[in-house]
């Protein structure tokens, strides 16, 4: 198994993405890094497939590009705009690039905000959040891309310094990752576990089935 790392002033960070599989030639990849500390690179998943991770401040943020099919998502490097450029595969072979830009709004939200909407785009697995206040949408802003197997599972208040985080949960093998929100920013991710699909479940969702001993 592959475990990535980040070398600092004599000392080793190990990176193990938590989605990352722990069969053999699975593991975590680091390929890039820019001066904030931000890290990419890939992991190989159970499902047998690549996908992307951003890492920062202890947390992983997967990256799958919606277009993706064999081969998955690889980000290859992230420059200091949090610009990552990579590669993904497709059906039929063939390598396309990507460019993905993470541009946070650092402002908090405008005076009068009383609630927030998240909404995500179901066919790209991209989520906006909406500051409203006095029935009005005050303010709009991109959070990010997950990979669209993952829905929103509920929203409130999971760490005392946010405003609205998210719980998200994949569909496929029942993961819940929490985001924690603050000014219109998500700010962190962290993987929860699996919870509430077994491992038949699992394999009926992925149209695999299972094996029975004969």
């Amino acid at each position: 198994m592959a475990h990535g790392f980040i070398f600092y002033r004599n000392g080793y960070t190990i990176l193990d993405d938590p989605l990352a599989t722990t069969a053999g030639g699975g593991g975590t990849y680091a390929t890039g890094i820019n001066d904030a500390g931000q890290v990419v690179g890939q992991y190989l998943a159970s499902d047998g497939l690549f996908h992307g991770f951003l890492y920062g401040n202890g947390a992983y943020v997967t990256i799958d590009d919606p277009a993706a099919s064999a081969g998955g998502t690889t980000p290859q490097t992230i420059n200091d705009a949090g610009q990552i450029v990579g590669t993904y595969g497709v059906n039929g072979g063939g390598l396309h690039g990507f460019l993905l830009t993470i541009t946070p709004d650092p402002l908090p939200p405008p005076g009068g905000t009383t609630a927030d909407m998240i909404l995500r785009h179901g066919a790209d697995g991209k989520y906006e959040i909406y500051d409203i206040g006095n029935n009005s949408i005050l303010a709009a802003y991109q959070l990010g891309q997950f990979g669209t197997n993952w829905q929103v599972a509920g929203l409130g208040g999971f760490n005392g310094t946010d405003t609205t985080d998210m719980l998200l949960r994949d569909a496929g093998t029942g993961g819940f990752e929490v985001c924690d929100v603050a000014n219109n920013v998500m700010t962190n991710a962290a993987f929860l576990g699996n919870v509430g699909l077994d491992a038949a479940q699992r394999q009926h969702r992925r149209g695999r089935g299972l094996r029975h001993p004969q």
